[in-house]
């Protein structure tokens, strides 16, 4: 601990004895520091965070490169087939299936940066399909 924090310590020490008549050891105090620290754990977190947390210009177009305008309009319905899974009831003759799909596309899938387009799309859809087939499995065993 450097001086000027010591006497920082020191001073805290001597105005609780003085406010309160407790006397209480660095250790009590450093302990109380701990455990206030970890009541307030985000706000702790955030005091060690840099004070401005705006993208360079560089990050900035890093960031939009790639993006491109498709055309595509979208609306609500669109966004919420592509985000939120399909669920499904199937009636079969023993009973009543549920199962459970998405119609998205490896989407979040990391690769190298220089794969091509034709290997992504092969990579992206072999897990689509390993990951429909065990949705399935695991809903037809239910």
């Amino acid at each position: 601990m450097d001086e000027e924090t010591k006497s920082r310590v020191e001073r805290l020490q001597a105005e609780i004895k003085l406010k309160t008549g407790t006397k209480v050891t660095q250790q009590e105090l450093l302990a109380h520091f701990v455990e206030s620290a970890v009541e307030t754990r985000s706000a702790l977190i955030d005091s060690f965070r840099d004070s401005s947390a705006a993208l360079t210009d560089e990050e900035l177009a890093q960031f939009n490169e790639g993006r491109i305008a498709s055309g595509v309009e979208t609306d609500e319905d669109d966004i919420d087939d592509i985000l939120y899974d399909e669920v499904v009831w199937m009636d079969t003759d023993e009973r009543i299936v549920v199962k459970k799909r998405t119609r998205t596309g490896g989407r979040g899938m990391l690769v190298p940066d220089d794969t091509a387009d034709a290997k992504r799309e092969e990579i992206a859809e072999e897990l689509s399909q390993r990951a429909r087939d065990r949705r399935d499995r695991n809903y037809d065993d239910a």
